[in-house]
């Protein structure tokens, strides 16, 4: 995985990729163990694909990759890891 800050893509989506990415590290990082994560997994998810397809939108000779954590089942511990992480195509 890259540096976010070292991709060549537009200030407002850097921008927009470190908020998203923000939102999960603040809400994992003030949970007691065991304590379930107080926000839209579906929600976030979403946004994390848009901003995956807005990152090859303006970097389309790349390969971009995402994991879609509401796709990823915890209690299957041989999923296919093609069903929660796939290439982004172009919308």
């Amino acid at each position: 995985m890259m540096d976010p800050e070292d991709l060549p893509i537009s200030g407002a989506l850097r921008e927009r990729l470190a908020t998203w990415a923000d939102g999960y590290s603040a809400c994992i990082d003030h949970l007691p163990d065991g304590s379930p994560v107080p926000f839209d997994e579906t929600a976030y998810a979403a946004e994390g694909l848009a901003i995956a397809q807005a990152i090859k939108a303006e970097l389309p000779g790349w390969t971009v990759i995402y994991f879609d954590i509401s796709k990823l089942d915890d209690s299957q511990e041989d999923q296919p890891r093609g069903e929660f992480e796939y290439e982004v195509t172009p919308p």
